[in-house]
This record gives structure tokens, C-alpha cells and sequence, in this order.
């Protein structure tokens, strides 16, 4: 069972004016406190992570950090009672003796390792020592450093190993993109002597270190831990959907409750995950929405940013990162998604993440994924801009599933966490565009291994593919580009990033009949029922004449490209942004004037800007 700590410190907003309904299926969680005690209460508590002395660690070489492993940065940790360590990074972690809280999740010692994410742009959450929830304590770790367990680090209730994980050349992503040099951790801060400059983690102090720890209020709390009493008793499926505006923590409190799902002592082992974000995806590429099947098998904690190796089950490219540009691309997409849970009847939990977009069409979209979803749990993250959009859903409906019937979901009221890194350098584009380069020069990911070569693509020989008749046989524009001239189109695909699907041979008719040739491009109008989605693409350069595409497909995708030889293959231009570092690397090698789709001439003032006023007939604008 999940041990969630008592929550004391925790810091929320506007708690003095929640919403009350007389619906059994409605509730507002609040913390014990009466709300006219808790502006002082959490005034007062909001100051104790950094102030409470005895909480915080500081790591001394050979008194409570113990190197075992130079070559691997491999580090043993003692901790005291309740003592909480912060750690920045991309890290292995074991508990080797007691226990640890880690978001409000209880991980017994065992030889279990977890693969934890920590980039700086994110809050990081705290490990903290705690006891071994079993009946026989051991202490798990290799016979040749037990001596030094038993000896040097016998006063410490908690013991956990750190060392760098099977995950190659990250750190490298800042010679190509140097806006995240400081992602994972901070570039030449090493106050701490004992790592290498090149290990992927760094311990952090909370007086000292310029980073957000993550305090979770205790609404929260009572969400966990009620959702996750829910999910250990379910006997039909659990359909989870988080609701919020923009930078409201949907992302930090999902997290938390998958992790709770997975690790917190229920029987399931597995949960889905519907990553319908396309700006902040958890488990998609970049510019896609998906369903993902989680197990608790592959021990990955924290803010991953879509880089350790997971099953997709679908997904689909929507081409941009707002749902606001392509609203009825993203519904169908949805659509297909909701369908497949429903064909295979799934009986375990579901989670849901959807975008932020709270107001004017977002929320026909929101009540249409309602309907379609019908969740048997909604929480909403409220605020006082929010609360009056989260009004005006449908979420009273009365559902019925091949699995249940005639239910209406819980609502779940809380506040949202404003627990943001005000000073942070990392703004939402920047981390697009490092999830963009992260997927184009990720060149190995397996649940052992994931190995980056962040070298510019375009020093890099491209990939040929043919297309007309063979190879790519149809190219779907966005619908405000369907009328591209012909003489356009190659220009239009060259230096751009686009989606890569795959086609069924029994989908050939439908793909001849809505194809037309535009010159030796085949257009595609409307696409077929049965793709699959591929890969991202990034287009180097066309030869018309000899009808072949140079591009750039991730590494970790070319390999399974000859299984797929004779597949059809579909491209889709969307919106996709290009990283600027790809096609211009700061460290050129070009030395002549003419560089690939770049320009050195400035344009006059207002050169080539079209503005057109619309007719918006204000007052005294009257048809003659």
C-alpha cells in the first residue's frame, strides 16, 4: 500500500473559495484546517523546506557519501531519520538499506534499481528516508562493499546507491542547442568533488543550489490517496481525466498518480496512459498525441520527457503543438484513440492528459472527450480564472460502457499548485525544440540502453526515399495549404519536419482514388481509415526529376525500415517547427556564401509583410 506523508508544509492558492454541490457524486477535498487559518498556516510552512536544517542534507566525502565506483560515478548515500536528498540529473537509484518517500510513494529497500529524470526545468521532487515496510529487513548490496555498509554507514536508518544510467551523450545536446546547457545540471558548478564532469547528476542543496522543490499540497495528497484506494479496489475499469488550465501541475499530479498506480502496492501491473498534449507530451513525439501502456517493469520515475523506452500502443502526428490549429484533425484523432480502449474492453485504470485550453472552443473539445471518454473519476485543478469555464462542462452526464452501467463520474475539486520556477531559463518553446533535437539524435532506445549522437543532421548523409508510385505515395497537406501551387510544393517540403505513416496493402484503393498529381507530386485529399503512424521526418532536400527524397529519420527508426520496405508510405505536412541549430549549426562548416535554406540578405522595412484588415462592420459600418 502506498504510504503518503501527513501532509504539515504545503502551500496552495485561493483556498478560501471552493465549490460545494449537493451532487453525491461531487466533492471539494480540503485539508483539515479551517479555511480562515490556513493563509497564516501556509504562509508560515511555505519557508520550512528551506529553513528546517535538520531535514536538509549536505553531502561530506567519506562521512555520509561513499564513492564504490569512480568510472560509474556510483555513490552510497546514508541518510537520518526523515532526512530528505534532492538530486538533479538523469540517475539509477536503489534503496540498499530502510526505505524512502518519493512522491508520497513508499519504495521498500530491494535490488530493484528505478531510472530517475530530474532536468532543472521542472520542480524536483525530494527523496526521503524512511523505514522498511516488510517483516525481514536486509540490507541488498554486493558482497564487496556489505563491509562498508555494516561499518561506516551503520548509524543511517536509510541507505540508497546513485550511479549514471545506460543513457549515452545527453549531456552532449547543449554543443548543438546551447539554450539547455543547464537542463540537467548546471554547467561547472561542482561544488560536490566526488563526480566526474561528465556524470549525468548532481546532488542539490536547497540553500545553495538555484533550482524549485516540489511541495505537494495536501488537497493533493487526499487525491492520491483517495484515487489510489480506488484503484486497488476497482472491479471494472478506472477511467481517470485531469482537468486545468495552463501551468496548473496536470503533468506533476498525473505523474504522481501513475507512479502511485504502478509502485503503490496494487495488484495492477500495468495502467494506460492517453498523452493527449501535443506541447508538453510525457510519452509521444513531439507534435503527437498517444495511448501508452505503462508496467511497472520498467522502473522510470520522474519527468522523463519522452526519452526512456515505452509501448505505444497508437499514435497519431497532428503537426503542430496547439490543438487550436487543427481542432477537428485532434477530435478524429481522440476519437481513435477512445475507440481502442473501447474494442478491447480494458479492465484495468486509464489516465488521461489533455491540454490546457479551458476557454471558448477548448471547451467543446473538452466536453467532447468527456463524452466519448466517460471517466469514472474527473479531477479538477481549479483556480478563480478557471472556476468559471469549469462550469459550463457537461459533467453530469449519465454514461454506460460495455463494462459498467448507468454511472456518473466523481468530481474531484482541488487547487491548482503554482509551485513554478519563477527564474527558470527554460521557457515552453525552448523545451519543444529540445524534445525535437532529443528525437531526431536519439540513435538507440531499448529498455537498456538509450544512446544519443547529437552531430547536426545536416552534416550527416540523409536517408533516399523515392516517391510517386513507389515509396511515399501520398502527401497530405493542412487544409489551408491543400491549394499549393504545383511549382511551390517542393519548397514547401524542403527543410520541414513531417509525419511518416505507414499504409495497409488493402487500403490501395482508397489511396488511388483520393490521390492527384500535382506535377510529379502525389497530393493526397483525404486519408485513409488504416495508417499507422511511423516516425517524425525531416526533409533534406527533393529531386524532382528523379522523383527522390533525401530526409532524416531517427536512428533508433532506420533500423526497422527494411521490415517495412514494402509498405505504402504516407507524409503529412504540418506546422512542425524545424530546429534552427539543424539547418545552421553554430559551429558551421560551411564556408561559402550560399548556405542550404538559410539567407543572408535582409529585407527592407515592411519588404513582403501583407496585412489585410477585416471587415469587422463596427458601429457605423452599415451596408449600402
Amino acid at each position: 500500500m502506498a504510504q503518503l506523508e501527513n501532509a504539515n508544509a504545503l502551500q496552495y492558492q485561493e483556498v478560501s473559495d471552493s465549490d460545494e454541490s449537493n451532487s453525491s457524486t461531487e466533492s471539494t477535498v480540503t485539508p483539515g484546517p479551517k479555511d480562515e487559518d490556513l493563509a497564516e498556516y501556509d504562509e508560515e510552512d511555505e519557508e520550512e523546506p528551506n529553513n528546517d536544517s535538520k531535514g536538509q542534507f549536505q553531502p561530506l566525502l567519506d562521512e555520509n557519501v561513499f564513492i564504490i565506483d569512480e568510472t560509474k560515478d556510483t555513490l552510497l548515500v546514508g541518510l537520518t531519520e526523515k532526512q530528505r536528498i534532492f538530486v538533479s540529473g538523469v540517475f539509477c537509484l536503489q534503496v540498499v538499506k530502510g526505505g524512502i518517500l518519493y512522491g508520497h510513494t513508499h519504495y521498500s529497500a530491494s535490488k530493484d534499481t528505478y531510472t530517475v529524470w530530474h532536468p532543472l526545468c521542472d520542480s524536483i521532487p525530494s527523496i526521503q528516508s524512511s523505514f522498511y515496510a516488510g517483516w525481514e529487513e536486509g540490507v541488498h548490496i554486493s558482497s564487496e562493499h556489505e563491509e562498508l555498509v555494516e561499518c561506516d554507514l551503520k548509524d543511517f536508518p536509510c541507505i540508497i546507491k546513485l550511479h549514471n544510467p545506460k543513457v549515452d551523450n545527453l549531456l552532449e545536446a547543449s554543443e548543438l542547442y546551447s539554450e539547455v546547457g543547464n537542463l540537467w545540471r548546471k554547467q561547472g558548478d561542482f561544488t560536490q568533488n566526488f563526480t566526474s564532469p561528465q556524470c549525468g547528476f548532481a546532488i542539490l542543496h536547497e540553500s545553495l543550489n538555484q533550482f524549485s522543490p516540489l511541495h505537494i499540497t495536501g488537497e493533493w495528497l487526499n487525491v492520491i490517496e483517495r484515487l489510489g484506494l480506488a484503484h486497488k479496489n476497482s472491479s471494472h475499469d478506472m477511467r481517470v481525466i485531469v482537468l486545468g488550465g495552463k501551468n496548473t501541475g496536470k503533468s506533476t499530479l498525473l505523474r504522481l498518480l501513475a507512479q502511485n498506480f504502478l509502485y503503490g502496492g496494487s495488484s495492477q501491473e500495468e495502467i494506460l496512459y492517453f498523452d493527449l498534449d501535443p506541447g508538453q507530451p510525457e510519452f509521444s513525439p513531439p507534435d503527437c498525441i498517444s495511448i501508452n501502456q505503462l508496467s511497472r517493469f520498467t522502473k522510470v520515475l520522474g519527468k522523463h520527457m519522452g526519452q526512456p523506452f515505452f509501448s505505444p500502443i497508437r499514435q497519431h502526428y497532428l503537426g503542430s503543438n496547439s490543438p487550436q490549429d487543427i481542432p477537428h484533425l485532434y477530435l478524429r484523432c481522440i476519437d481513435e484513440l477512445v475507440d481502442y480502449l473501447d474494442e478491447q474492453t480494458y479492465m484495468g485504470t486509464s489516465l488521461m492528459n489533455l491540454p490546457g485550453w479551458i476557454k471558448g472552443f477548448g471547451l467543446n473539445i473538452l466536453n467532447h472527450v468527456i463524452r466519448r471518454y466517460k471517466p469514472t473519476h474527473i479531477v479538477m485543478l481549479e483556480s478563480k480564472s478557471s472556476r468559471q469555464y469549469f462550469e459550463e462542462l457537461d459533467t453530469g452526464t449519465l454514461f454506460t460502457s460495455s463494462l459498467r452501467d448507468d454511472y456518473r463520474a466523481q468530481i474531484l475539486k482541488v487547487h491548482t499548485n503554482f509551485n513554478s520556477f519563477e527564474d527558470s531559463k527554460f521557457s515552453a518553446a525552448t523545451l519543444r525544440t529540445q524534445n525535437m533535437l532529443a528525437y531526431f539524435h536519439t540513435q538507440t532506445k531499448t529498455k537498456s540502453l538509450i544512446k544519443y549522437n547529437f552531430t547536426p543532421l545536416i552534416m550527416q548523409p540523409p536517408l533516399q526515399i523515392s516517391f510517386g508510385n513507389r515509396g511515399v505515395q501520398g502527401i497530405r497537406f493542412f487544409e489551408e495549404f491543400e491549394d499549393i501551387h504545383k511549382d511551390d510544393i517542393k519548397n514547401a517540403l524542403q527543410g520541414t519536419v513531417v509525419g511518416l505513416y505507414s499504409c495497409d496493402d488493402d487500403e490501395d484503393n482508397a489511396l488511388r482514388e483520393n490521390i492527384t498529381f500535382q506535377g510529379a507530386f502525389p497530393i493526397l485529399k483525404n486519408l485513409p481509415s488504416k495508417i499507422v503512424f511511423f516516425s517524425l521526418a525531416l526533409i533534406h532536400s527533393i529531386d524532382v526529376e528523379n522523383r527522390l527524397m533525401n530526409v532524416y529519420i531517427p536512428g533508433f527508426r532506420t533500423n526497422q525500415l527494411g521490415s517495412n520496405s514494402e509498405r505504402k508510405w504516407i507524409m503529412i505536412r504540418g506546422k512542425s517547427e524545424t530546429p534552427f541549430c539543424e539547418l545552421y549549426p553554430s559551429k558551421t562548416l560551411f564556408n561559402g556564401d550560399k548556405i542550404p535554406y538559410i539567407s543572408n540578405e535582409r529585407r527592407k522595412k515592411y519588404e513582403y509583410i501583407w496585412k489585410v484588415r477585416r471587415n469587422v462592420m463596427r458601429r457605423g459600418h452599415h451596408l449600402k
